[in-house]
């Protein structure tokens, strides 16, 4: 991306939270950008330490759209979650920029700008989905 791109919904963060937006987001018909500053999806998940389940049951931590693979446990992996969500998005069809971190997001008369690294995007709404590990 170079100079300023101008989409309907930008979200910064391709997790759980950021892909299921996005996929709400296709399902109605919404253009929408997800901005992922990792190389790839469930990155977090995967670097968490080895021994990490989720603490909800498998049928209390589907995705929109999704239920978990049958074969899953009832309290799912992080690796297991990680894989998770790269199948969902890959399922939607949601291809989020990879390598984009975001440095600012500042209020306009139209709504937002979103400034990265690679240069500016115009959006008339903003989704933070960044989780609660992330640093702000």
């Amino acid at each position: 991306m170079t100079g300023r791109d101008h989409i309907n919904t930008t979200i910064i963060g391709a997790g759980a939270a950021g892909l299921a937006c996005a996929v709400c987001l296709k399902k109605s018909g919404i253009p929408h950008l997800v901005l992922e500053e990792s190389d790839g999806i469930g990155h977090v998940w995967r670097k968490r330490y080895d021994r990490l389940h989720l603490h909800t049951t498998k049928s209390n931590s589907c995705l929109p759209y999704s239920e978990m693979p049958k074969h899953y446990p009832k309290y799912v992996s992080k690796d297991e979650f990680a894989e998770h969500l790269a199948e969902y998005a890959e399922t939607f069809r949601i291809q989020p920029r990879f390598n984009e971190r975001v440095l600012r997001a500042s209020r306009t008369e139209q709504g937002w700008n979103v400034a990265t690294e690679n240069g500016t995007i115009a959006a008339t709404n903003l989704i933070v989905a960044t989780g609660l590990a992330a640093t702000p």
